[in-house]
């Protein structure tokens, strides 16, 4: 069996926009209470840019914290209570892969 090294590099430039009064000082404790603690608007949207970079924000459904997001001015769910006026755009991705044969292994474990 052989083994292998495999290093992928990505790069995700995601574009979050959010509506004036979203980040409310009671949003702001509510969220740090149950979740962990973001104390600004800017941080939140760094959150949330980082969830969608390293896939785990998907658009087909609700984002814990957050409720129903927009993907490019659509709520991506139909719970009008939990919708949150954040628009997300994921403007590039790109991945480099690159795989290195380590070593060439017995069933055994030999090698």
């Amino acid at each position: 069996m052989a083994k292998f090294e495999v290093e992928i590099t990505t790069n995700c430039c995601v574009e979050v926009v959010a509506g004036e009064g979203v980040f409310t000082p009671e949003f702001l404790d509510e969220f740090s209470r149950h979740f962990y603690d973001i104390e600004t608007a800017e941080e939140h949207l760094k959150n949330i840019a980082v969830l969608v970079a390293v896939g785990k924000m998907s658009w087909d459904g609700f984002v814990e914290g957050y409720g129903y997001l927009k993907k490019e001015g659509r709520f991506l769910g139909g719970n009008e209570k939990s919708q949150i006026d954040i628009t997300v755009r994921e403007l590039s991705q790109s991945e480099d892969i690159e795989v290195e044969k380590l070593a060439e292994e017995e069933e055994n474990g030999a090698k």
